[in-house]
């Protein structure tokens, strides 16, 4: 099952587009593939610092991942 929502992968595919355009305007030629490849990625290590700050910030781990001794 696929929990990701579909608005926002129409909103990923826009934007690829979108940066597809403007890259070739000045020329530079890469596939509308390898922008989604490369915003996916770069949104999945947003997600993953995210929930690492957000544990840190909780309180119950340190910064290095681990669980705080009580």
């Amino acid at each position: 099952m696929n929990t990701y929502s579909a608005t926002q992968q129409s909103n990923l595919v826009a934007i690829a587009g979108v940066i597809a355009l403007i890259l070739n305007h000045f020329h530079i030629n890469i596939g509308s593939d390898d922008i989604m490849l490369l915003l996916g990625s770069g949104l999945a290590v947003i997600g993953v610092v995210t929930n690492w700050v957000h544990r840190y910030q909780k309180g119950d781990l340190t910064l290095g991942g681990f669980r705080k001794g009580y």
